[in-house]
């Protein structure tokens, strides 16, 4: 819809100037008259995450978000780049920020200042309204909650365990408790070392997993038994991270050759089996990232169940949990009581 909307908006002379000029520069900037406050994480994820959608420009590469209180968030278009690639550009600016802080800036708020003028047709303007009652619907159906929790990096640490598998894991036994069902777990895993590298997908449900999860709240399980299930199920996912990483995963690869079959036109069994359908369905969408120079961060949901954004931190554990169809409230509480109930099981019968 939007590419025939944007073909329809340069038709007209001015309209195609003002484009080109948002076009060739290299980010938008948003000044918004909020002024998100800490107490209520939620209402700041959702005005980062989407705001009223009225001014932005969700194409370009990067939107850099200000708020009236000076509180900043970014929001980037995925085909270009990856979270490492926008992570370091913020952790450069927020560095370059404290070692050489501006006070105040000696200029006019208009100076260097050129309005963008445009043609609205009544065909445009019926596309923009029906963009925005589109986008508000979406905005009205979809869920998100914000929860830190007290796992922090080093808590994790002294179980034995490697953070990153430890909250996989928890994130998997909490799904399992909520839906009683097993469902295809999407982590996405940077592959920058490589040259053009973008990313791999580290595919966390296992037999091993779904062993702990389906054993864990079994009270005829030995409590030895459940730690030695969670060590064996956090052991393959960082195994599998470790692979991905260097260039041993298979989804992207699939996902290739999927691609060059629908473009010849041909559809090979592999892509029409239901097993294929199954680990590409995505039910817990997850993406782990942490800087010092963020608050939180997150991104909608990609299916039915869950986009998961989530840290640990030498001092901070967060969830950014979105769905269209689920309480993120609810499966927050889940993650912290699994992560709970995890560390409780290794305290009693330590990993040796």
């Amino acid at each position: 819809v939007w590419a025939a909307v944007r073909e329809e908006l340069v038709a007209l002379p001015a309209n195609a100037a003002s484009v080109a000029a948002i076009d060739s520069a290299l980010f938008v900037v948003s000044l918004d008259d909020v002024a998100p406050d800490l107490a209520e994480p939620v209402a700041m994820g959702k005005h980062f995450l989407h705001g009223h959608g009225r001014n932005r420009w969700w194409d370009k590469s990067f939107s850099l978000m200000v708020c009236a209180n000076g509180r900043a968030g970014l929001h980037f278009e995925h085909s270009w780049g990856d979270g490492v690639a926008v992570l370091r550009y913020l952790q450069d600016v927020f560095n370059a920020s404290l070692q050489a802080p501006v006070e105040a800036v000696n200029a006019s708020p208009s100076e260097g200042v050129t309005e963008l003028s445009w043609e609205v047709t009544d065909s445009l303007a019926a596309a923009i309204g029906a963009a925005e009652a589109r986008l508000q619907g979406d905005i009205d159906r979809m869920d998100l909650f914000i929860r830190p929790t007290g796992f922090t990096k080093g808590r994790i640490g002294k179980m034995g365990v490697k953070p990153d598998p430890f909250m996989q894991v928890a994130i998997q036994l909490a799904y399992f408790r909520l839906h009683r069902a097993t469902h295809s777990a999407y982590e996405s895993c940077s592959t920058s070392a490589f040259r053009k590298g973008r990313t791999e997908c580290v595919r966390g449900t296992t037999i091993e997993s779904r062993a702990f999860t389906q054993a864990f709240d079994d009270p005829a399980t030995p409590v030895g038994d459940k730690v030695k299930l969670l060590l064996a199920a956090t052991e393959k996912h960082a195994t599998l991270s470790k692979e991905a990483k260097q260039g041993h995963g298979c989804d992207r690869h699939l996902y290739a050759l999927h691609k060059l079959a629908h473009r010849e036109g041909l559809q090979p069994a592999l892509f029409e089996d239901g097993a294929y359908a199954a680990l590409k369905a995505d039910m817990l969408s997850t993406s782990s990232l942490y800087s010092d120079a963020l608050l939180l961060g997150g991104f909608g949901p990609v299916s039915d169940g869950y986009g998961i954004g989530y840290a640990a931190g030498p001092d901070v554990s967060l969830f950014h949990v979105t769905s269209w169809k689920h309480s993120c409230k609810d499966f927050c509480a889940a993650v912290d009581q699994a992560m709970q109930d995890m560390e409780s099981a290794i305290k009693a019968a330590p990993i040796k």
